[in-house]
């Protein structure tokens, strides 16, 4: 698939954000082009912040992308989004790269089975975490945790942690 770079004036409103339309086509151009996804995140949120606006009030997919894209010069805001109420935002939290250690490990006991699975993927979750995932109820848990502890014994990154079979 050939993609294009994104035209200029979409790029130029970075700075501008007015309408959820603006914000649909610079999520729609982060998606297709990755080397611009942390500056498109980053800059939502100071525009965000500018207006005064708080993250749980902006519309879901917006705080999806920034869950998922959120860098580490903005991990306040990747905190506001680990109490959301919403499973797939807490998920998108939790599978963030530079979600931090504290963040983890209060998703590590989330409700949702599907935000404990993901943080037993997250290449940040610490062994003690992982150890404390391998004895959840939930099988799919208990093997995610204990596939990513078998790759951490060996000294593999867990990065590319199989994924157990349904």
């Amino acid at each position: 698939m050939f993609l294009l770079p994104p035209k200029i004036e979409y790029l130029s409103k970075i700075n501008n954000i007015k309408s959820t339309k603006d914000v649909a086509i610079l999520i729609s151009i982060a998606n297709g082009n990755p080397k611009y996804k942390s500056e498109i995140c980053d800059r939502m949120i100071f525009n965000y912040s500018i207006a005064s606006l708080s993250i749980n009030s902006l519309r879901w997919g917006v705080q999806f992308f920034i869950a998922r894209n959120c860098t580490k010069s903005n991990l306040e805001e990747l905190k506001k989004l680990s109490n959301s109420k919403d499973c797939d935002i807490k998920s998108a939290v939790a599978n963030n790269k530079n979600c931090p250690i504290e963040i983890l490990e209060k998703l590590s006991d989330d409700r949702h089975w599907e935000v404990r699975y993901v943080v037993a993927k997250n290449i940040n979750s610490p062994i003690y975490i992982l150890q404390k995932l391998s004895n959840d109820t939930d099988t799919y848990i208990r093997d995610a945790a204990k596939a990513a502890l078998a790759w951490r014994v060996r000294g593999h990154q867990p990065s590319a942690y199989p994924t157990p079979a349904p």
